[in-house]
């Protein structure tokens, strides 16, 4: 093609470009338009529906879903009773949703379970109806009533479950630690320090050694009382520099039994409150048992 065919060509690009453009600003200012003056029609969404579906599924299925990872509930003195959990409900609402408005109370209603509590020692059962507390209820237009201001509940982002590793330089030095975040339960945050001691915190509460929760977790997997020689050796495959840490933080350790290490991590946890290993291993193995704990 000869230079005057490609200016040609170049220039009839061009224009077609700008004629796109322009006819695409004008089409869209026409549909914009039109779609204000009626002259285009389309399904206009449920806006609301995301709402609604979400507040259905969580009363028909999410409540009875909650109460089945807590049933039954057990004596965890006696082992004697447990407490299941059959079915719930809702009863009328006492104020109508503009009656809540008038009055400056919140729209809800009464929720009742009824549970069955079962002695296992007698073998006796029994079934009653208890009040559970006030369940708010949705208006048909996606909101709930809290003291008579009308209020949307939304999606939040909440940082998802995992194990996330860190670290960060100080005075020279880098750090490493882990945060263990579970679907349900407390966060275990493990950091370490210029000493080489490695510390967890439960529950974000004061940090303790590290091995003193691997002699917990150790005894309630039933796997007796872990020595110190015991815990050397687990981490004996992971070079010589990861024991100088294991070494530091047993040393630093107080507790050197299981017994020891359930009222040492109590004591962090519940401060002020009486410590014996009976109570700390009772309140310990509930924390991490499944109705309260899951990764």
């Amino acid at each position: 093609m000869s230079k005057k065919g490609l200016l040609a060509d170049r220039r009839f690009k061009s224009a077609a470009g700008v004629f796109k453009s322009g006819f695409s600003s004008v089409y869209a200012q026409y549909r914009a338009k039109g779609i204000a003056a009626g002259l285009i029609k389309f399904d206009i969404p449920n806006l609301i529906e995301v709402q609604k579906n979400s507040y259905d599924w969580f009363w028909q299925k999410g409540l009875k879903e909650l109460f089945d990872e807590f049933s039954p509930i057990r004596d965890w003195s006696e082992d004697n009773l447990e407490l299941y959990f059959l079915d719930y409900r809702l009863e009328e609402p006492k104020y109508t949703e503009t009656e809540a408005k008038a009055r400056n109370v919140s729209y809800e209603a009464s929720l009742y379970c009824r549970v069955k509590l079962v002695n296992k020692k007698t073998k006796e059962e029994k079934e009653q109806e208890i009040f559970m507390g006030d369940f708010p209820l949705m208006t048909e237009r996606g909101t709930f009533l809290v003291n008579a201001v009308e209020r949307v509940v939304i999606s939040q982002l909440i940082r998802s479950a995992g194990v996330l590793f860190v670290s960060q330089f100080s005075k020279g030095q880098q750090f490493f630690g882990a945060k263990v975040i579970p679907n349900r339960g407390a966060w275990l945050e493990f950091e370490t320090d210029s000493g080489k001691v490695i510390s967890v915190k439960i529950d974000r509460k004061r940090k303790t050694p590290v091995t003193s929760l691997l002699r917990v977790f150790a005894a309630l997997e039933g796997r007796g009382n872990p020595t110190d020689d015991e815990i050397k050796k687990i981490f004996a495959g992971a070079g010589g520099r990861e024991n100088d840490y294991i070494e530091a933080t047993i040393a630093k350790d107080p507790s050197k039994t299981a017994g020891d290490s359930f009222v040492e991590i109590y004591k962090r946890i519940r401060p002020g409150d009486l410590a014996t290993e009976d109570n700390a291993r009772s309140f310990i193995e509930a924390m991490f048992s499944f109705e309260r704990y899951d990764l």
